[in-house]
């Protein structure tokens, strides 16, 4: 796939992950870190984007380390702890606006979603110029998954985001009429890891 207009993938590593009991993007398995798995499917595909921004705790010294091996930008939230998701998705847009970069689209995703796939994003991307909408949703057996596919011409209404009003959940309610659905066959699209159980299943079949 020939992509002429390239983009960035936002990965959301701040959280704090409290049902997990530990760091668990750090967690191992197979010798491979969990954020390290989330990762891989962008770097699979890097060619198809300007650059990869992960933002984290700047107290998380265990990731930041493991980061710095990878192709990507660190961006240091130091308001995750108060300022929740909303605070990471607009720490990241301050590196473009700071950088005077204008991405033709952004992917978001949390970072503990670690079985998408190269050609799931690659779906994704091909629907983003087909379809020319706003918002790119994958759906498997009709729930909505990750990542998102954002379109640059939305990127003002994203940098208004916050908690007060939901959110990355409040700017899809205010943009339903620009989102597009894509089916897929992966049904990691819906899987994320809040325990060390989820972690243990979602890679049953891998160890």
């Amino acid at each position: 796939m020939i992509v002429k207009k390239k983009g960035y993938a936002i990965i959301l590593a701040a959280g704090h992950a409290a049902r997990f009991g530990g760091n668990k993007l750090v967690a191992h398995i197979s010798s491979k870190s969990l954020i390290e798995y989330t990762l891989t499917s962008y770097l699979d595909i890097r060619n198809l984007l300007d650059g990869i921004l992960v933002v984290i705790n700047p107290n998380n010294t265990e990731l930041k380390s493991i980061l710095t091996k990878l192709d990507v930008n660190i961006i240091e939230n130091e308001k995750s702890e108060s300022g929740g998701m909303s605070s990471s998705i607009l720490k990241a847009l301050d590196f473009f606006k700071i950088s005077r970069i204008n991405p033709h689209f952004l992917f978001i995703q949390p970072g503990d979603i670690p079985k998408i796939r190269a050609e799931d994003l690659q779906l994704l991307l091909t629907m983003h110029f087909e379809t020319h909408s706003g918002i790119i949703i994958p759906q498997y057996n009709n729930k909505a998954g990750h990542p998102l596919l954002i379109s640059g011409k939305l990127f003002h209404d994203l940098n208004q985001i916050n908690e007060k009003t939901l959110g990355l959940r409040g700017f899809l309610a205010n943009h339903k009429a620009e989102i597009y659905y894509s089916q897929s066959h992966n049904p990691y699209i819906l899987e994320d890891v809040d325990t060390e159980a989820d972690f243990e299943r979602i890679f049953s079949l891998d160890t």
